[in-house]
């Protein structure tokens, strides 16, 4: 019977324990790289988490950006709102549209060069969005006819209502009229503006009742006019409606 090689014996030994220790190494190196996997992953999903709550961060930060520039427009556009409601207030609403303004200024125009309109006779009116009311009082039933006429044609007015009174026929207003006339325009200062087509001062009579209606130069004009009206024999009343020109 052969023996076995002593050689071989320990050759055999040292191949196990080599093997052994191999794979011990092996169990240490893949626990090794099982808790570096771990310890990746934890990071990584640490990271992950931080970047989901920075960007949580970011989109709340950017609502919130966006409902700020909301209410700092909403403020903006309420202060131009207010700006542009005070801006209107101190003129009138008519100026605001400059094609108001033009048809404005044609729809005077008609009026004031009217054949028959003169001194004994006011007209007014208010332009609003196409539609012109007319206003005042005429002593010649054709001229409140003619006012709406011409008004009817010029560009940009759509609507004429016609609230002209006309004065009744009388010939005591007529002399009233006359006398009143020669009383202001005689009077110094105010005598030079006789010579316009049509007065800046118009005389208004009804039932023995003057009412003084259009533009003095200055305040003491109007009222040397009123006195002058009130001196005149058979007025009953005066009613100073005239405006100023020059406050100084």
């Amino acid at each position: 019977m052969m023996s076995r090689s002593p050689f071989l014996a320990v050759s055999s030994i040292y191949s196990s324990a080599q093997i052994r220790n191999g794979g011990l190494k092996k169990s240490e190196h893949e626990k090794n790289s099982l808790v570096s996997e771990s310890t990746n992953l934890s990071a990584s999903l640490a990271h992950q988490r931080r970047r989901g709550e920075v960007i949580k961060m970011i989109e709340k930060r950017s609502t919130f950006l966006d409902v700020m520039k909301e209410e700092v427009m909403k403020k903006i556009f309420a202060g131009m709102v207010l700006a542009l409601v005070t801006a209107t207030a101190a003129v009138t609403p008519i100026a605001a549209n400059p094609s108001d303004v033009n048809t404005i200024k044609k729809i005077r125009k008609e009026l004031v060069t009217l054949p028959f309109y003169g001194v004994f006779d006011n007209l007014a009116f208010k332009y609003e969005e196409g539609v012109v009311t007319l206003y005042g009082q005429v002593s010649r039933p054709t001229l409140r006819k003619d006012a709406a006429r011409v008004v009817e044609r010029v560009a940009g007015v759509d609507q004429v209502i016609n609230k002209i009174e006309v004065l009744p026929l009388s010939g005591f207003d007529d002399r009233i009229r006359i006398a009143v006339y020669r009383a202001i325009y005689r009077q110094p200062g105010i005598d030079r503006l006789a010579i316009q087509a049509v007065p800046p001062i118009h005389i208004i009579v009804k039932n023995g009742n003057v009412t003084l209606e259009g533009v003095a130069p200055n305040k003491g004009d109007a009222t040397r006019a009123f006195i002058a009206a009130n001196g005149v024999s058979g007025v009953f009343s005066v009613k100073n409606n005239l405006r100023v020109e020059n406050s100084k």
